[in-house]
């Protein structure tokens, strides 16, 4: 079965143009998998901590 996840976040900001949604996911994705690993992201180029459990950073994480 397949669960599809909503998420809400609690913000200071009074419009959601000003809502920073690309720093909120990111630290979404940094939660999600419990941090970071010891090794760099595999995307050629990029010098990111990888997300435990996967082999990319958070920005390139498919």
């Amino acid at each position: 079965m397949d669960r599809e996840y909503n998420y809400a976040f609690k913000t200071e900001v009074p419009t959601l143009s000003a809502f920073d949604f690309k720093k909120a996911n990111f630290d979404l994705e940094v939660h999600k998998h419990g941090g970071f690993s010891n090794d760099t992201c595999m995307i050629l180029g990029c010098e990111q901590k990888a997300l435990k459990g996967i082999a990319f950073c958070p920005n390139h994480k498919l």
